[in-house]
């Protein structure tokens, strides 16, 4: 006669001492919320194509209030959008305008000194007797090769697609390049972005969500220096 705990079968045919086996447990997917990293049209065109799949969809019973507050934001982030891009346009305009303006100032600026230097006979009295700045070309200090650019930073600019960028100034820099990329790994890929007189600038034209990446040289007699450390920054 079997006896218990010996792991043979008794009576019922239960199986006595031994052990059930472990049950497997079945793994709960999670859902991706990389759709939140998406530009906004992307962004509202997914949240569309949710809307559709949830539609007579049995396994979309319970969400109901969740995807109605989706498309309330969908609808509300649209026109938020397309109001932006409509600022920047307009913003591009203005930017144009100013640089014109700008263009225009210089031009008369260079009028301005070239008659002072003939009314002044370039004696250094005279010239700063008129606020205007004085220099004997024959002792004007030389400046070597240009310094690194460091200290570069970006802010979200005031207006949609831009970014601020700004830096420590180089000594006898006459002006400043600043190129941009999406992909600095790649260098051929930098491409120039703008240029400046002073030791900032307004980046404008971009993708809004799209992470930049900035580099800046400085420029003077002796040719461009070496160019900064890229800083990062996404455009507003």
């Amino acid at each position: 006669m079997a006896s218990y705990g010996s792991g043979v079968r008794y009576g019922s045919g239960a199986r006595y001492g031994v052990p059930d086996p472990p049950q497997r447990r079945t793994k709960m997917a999670k859902i991706r919320r990389d759709l939140k990293k998406q530009p906004i049209p992307n962004k509202t065109a997914g949240a569309a194509q949710i809307a559709t799949a949830c539609t007579d969809n049995p396994n979309a019973t319970t969400l109901t209030t969740q995807l109605a507050a989706l498309a309330t934001a969908s609808t509300a982030l649209n026109g938020a959008f397309n109001t932006a891009q409509l600022a920047q346009a307009e913003a591009t305009r203005l930017f144009g305008l100013q640089n014109e303006a700008e263009e225009a100032w210089d031009i008369a600026f260079d009028e301005l000194v070239d008659a002072a230097q003939t009314a002044t006979k370039g004696e250094i009295a005279k010239i700063q007797s008129l606020n205007l700045v004085a220099f004997e070309p024959g002792r004007a200090p030389a400046v070597g090769p240009m310094t690194q650019v460091v200290n570069l930073y970006g802010t979200t600019g005031d207006f949609v697609g831009t970014v601020d960028l700004a830096w420590d100034k180089v000594p006898g820099a006459r002006s400043y390049v600043i190129q941009m990329t999406t992909t600095p790994g790649d260098e051929a890929s930098w491409k120039l972005a703008a240029s400046s007189v002073k030791s900032s600038a307004n980046i404008a034209g971009l993708t809004s969500g799209t992470k930049y990446w900035f580099r800046v040289a400085a420029l003077g007699t002796a040719g461009q220096g070496p160019w900064s450390d890229p800083a990062e920054k996404m455009a507003a």
